[in-house]
């Protein structure tokens, strides 16, 4: 039996701290065991996905296409708890991806003002897309350009109807800031929402920092999918999952 969560309380937030706003809406299918303490009242069942019967494992390909003046990213920063990286970070929700940095776009072709439109996104990512991925394997494709204000965060998904690529203006020099980015746009690709669009705030790679009064970049369950999330990416059918499966949401 799986579940969606219809109200933003289904969930406290993580380790008591206070987070800043919140709204309710439906989305995630998870197990109905949440473990203790967790408000489940106002969820509600659903019988139309099936949860599978034990956790996924997959390989899959993150191809990095980037702008002009955006070097090769070491994706890892260090925490209270050791080293997080993107491929540790996909490796505890059973993904197993190789990142393949691919092209560099030509001097102005990925500026983040004016902001890019989504048909100039797609354009890029039909383009310069072509790492070839055996059959079976899973397929990130990100766009990943430097940001020109230091206070912008600016990412998104590039198709929402499929989930097939998403667009990162980060700062090089922030490796915090640019894992978390990188993380949370891959966490959309997995059909991830805000969680304080939906179950209530957690201090993880799909909330904001602004979202926190505490926001702590050592704190390793920043770089990190929440329990709700893990649960989803491993025991979701993969169509709700897989980038490229279906719609956002």
């Amino acid at each position: 039996m799986t579940l969606i969560v219809a109200v933003a309380n289904a969930l406290g937030c993580s380790g008591g701290s206070e987070q800043v706003g919140g709204s309710a809406a439906e989305y995630l299918a998870y197990e109905k065991s949440l473990g203790s303490g967790v408000d489940v009242t106002g969820v509600r069942l659903r019988e139309d996905l099936e949860e599978l019967e034990s956790d996924r494992s997959v390989s899959a390909i993150l191809e990095i296409d980037r702008a002009h003046d955006v070097p090769e990213l070491a994706l890892a920063v260090r925490t209270r708890s050791g080293v997080a990286d993107l491929r540790s970070i996909l490796a505890e929700v059973g993904i197993a991806v190789d990142i393949v940095w691919s092209d560099r776009l030509a001097e102005g072709e990925l500026v983040d003002v004016p902001w890019p439109g989504e048909t100039q996104l797609r354009d890029l990512m039909t383009r310069y897309r072509d790492v070839p991925v055996r059959e079976g394997q899973w397929h990130f494709y990100l766009l990943l350009g430097r940001k020109t204000e230091a206070e912008r965060e600016l990412s998104l998904v590039i198709d929402p109807k499929r989930r097939t690529g998403a667009v990162a203006f980060v700062d090089p020099e922030d490796e915090a800031g640019t894992l978390h980015a990188v993380g949370h746009e891959i966490g959309h690709l997995l059909n991830l929402p805000h969680p304080w669009e939906v179950y209530g705030n957690t201090r993880s790679l799909m909330s904001y920092p602004w979202r926190w009064e505490d926001w702590d970049w050592e704190d390793p369950e920043v770089f990190r999918f929440d329990a709700v999330g893990r649960r989803h990416i491993l025991r979701a059918p993969e169509v709700v999952v897989r980038p490229g499966g279906g719609p956002l949401g």
